[in-house]
């Protein structure tokens, strides 16, 4: 059997992912509030509740458009996170735009792990 097809299928999977990420970059670029899998006021609510649980503690956060901070979570409000980074300088990041956040992961002896994978 022939396999000739699987670079186009690879490639199409390639093109069609990099328009969908682009397509999702320009809506937050332009400030137009995008809805992810019923993402709206109800699910942000539990989101603050969620986020609330962290507070002091190490947190990676990722938002829709792929940026990832690392910092101890020091307070949540309505609308955003405030993380201290390791260099000691804050940063706000807008509730609306976090899908992600976790504890950052620790090995056994309780030191932070050097590389984290998702």
């Amino acid at each position: 059997m022939s396999y000739n097809f699987i670079p186009y299928v690879l490639l199409f999977l390639i093109i069609y992912g990099n328009k969908k990420k682009e397509k999702i970059k320009k809506l937050v670029r332009r400030g137009i509030s995008i809805s992810i899998a019923g993402h709206n006021r109800k699910d942000t609510n539990k989101m603050i509740d969620l986020a609330k649980q962290f507070i002091g503690k190490d947190v990676y956060v990722y938002t829709i458009d792929e940026n990832e901070f690392d910092g101890v979570l020091k307070q949540v409000t309505n609308d955003a996170l405030l993380l201290e980074l390791e260099d000691n300088t804050l940063e706000v990041v807008n509730i609306e735009y976090v899908i992600r956040f976790r504890e950052y992961p620790r090995n056994k002896k309780g030191k932070k792990k050097f590389i984290v994978t998702d």
